[in-house]
């Protein structure tokens, strides 16, 4: 945990209790896990070094529960679950979702003030300085 030394003991204790709040829990259960008041655990949490020692430590506890989701997944994906299995694959990056866009009216680029169409563009007119690319309104 990054900034752990800078942390006093309750404040550690604090960082545990709201890096393990179940979903119905509130910042009142976490103050009163720790001891102090719900005030004081706002306030510690409007500190950098808190904030980030509990972001820390919520991917600490991510990275422990994925071994057993991953193994999961995978059994079901050997057993031929076609979303079990496109998951596995989206999570590994060896899936790409790609999906073709159909649209009736061309694609228009802004430059500065001047709109081009995508023709106008790939004719190298005005290439330098496109803002954005976004159909225009008609």
């Amino acid at each position: 945990m990054s900034n752990e030394n800078e942390l006093t003991a309750k404040q550690l204790k604090g960082v545990e209790a709201l890096a393990t709040l179940g979903p119905k829990e509130s910042m009142d259960a976490a103050a009163k896990r720790v001891g102090v008041t719900r005030k004081s655990l706002w306030k510690w949490w409007k500190t950098d070094t808190f904030r980030e020692a509990v972001q820390d430590r919520i991917s600490e506890l991510s990275l422990a529960e994925r071994g057993p989701v991953i193994r999961a997944l995978v059994e079901q994906a050997k057993g031929g679950d076609v979303r079990a299995i496109r998951l596995f694959l989206q999570w590994r990056g060896e899936m790409i979702e790609r999906r073709e866009v159909d649209h009736k009216q061309p694609i228009r680029f802004i430059v500065g003030e001047q709109w081009l169409t995508g023709d106008e563009a790939d004719a190298g007119e005005l290439r330098v300085g496109i803002q954005a690319a976004l159909p225009r309104a008609t």
